[in-house]
């Protein structure tokens, strides 16, 4: 069975986790409403930042990834989790200004400052989550949730 927890409780459970210096990620179902805190592990967990928008992986496949998928089920990903991923990864899935070269190329500057949470760690790539709210950025940037490859030199742990 699918735990929902709303808006609200989700918000609470996350001031929660912060006052008590552990911060859960957050993997999301889409903005329906099925949102689900994600068990910690020492690979998720972590907010990141992307350093390098040109290591975004606009194509990578996550289907069929065995070595992602286990990873992210190492991090707490459930089943039913890893499938909204695979739909959320695509660029189809990212908001309108990251769907092509070229805005991504304009919004260089704004992908930057995109807060994410790091999903999972296989071979040289990061399995990151971006949410749908995000301040200082165009609404080109934002307005869903959604999930990006990112090279690993790409990124940078928040606080480094």
């Amino acid at each position: 069975m699918r735990r929902l927890v709303s808006s609200a409780a989700l918000a609470l459970t996350l001031a929660a986790g912060a006052l008590s210096g552990c911060t859960p990620a957050v993997i999301n179902a889409g903005g329906d409403g099925a949102d689900a805190p994600m068990r910690r592990s020492a690979d998720a967990a972590v907010a990141v930042r992307i350093v390098d928008p040109g290591q975004i992986f606009s194509d990578y496949n996550l289907r069929g990834d065995d070595e992602a998928e286990a990873a992210a089920r190492a991090g707490g990903v459930s089943a039913a989790q890893w499938q909204q991923i695979l739909r959320l990864s695509t660029e189809s899935a990212w908001p309108s200004g990251l769907r092509d070269v070229a805005g991504r190329a304009r919004l260089r500057t704004e992908i930057r400052s995109l807060r994410a949470t790091r999903v999972a760690a296989f071979r040289d790539k990061v399995l990151i989550f971006v949410p749908a709210a995000q301040p200082d950025v165009s609404a080109e940037a934002q307005g869903r949730d959604y999930y990006l490859v990112v090279g690993e030199s790409g990124i940078t742990i928040v606080g480094n």
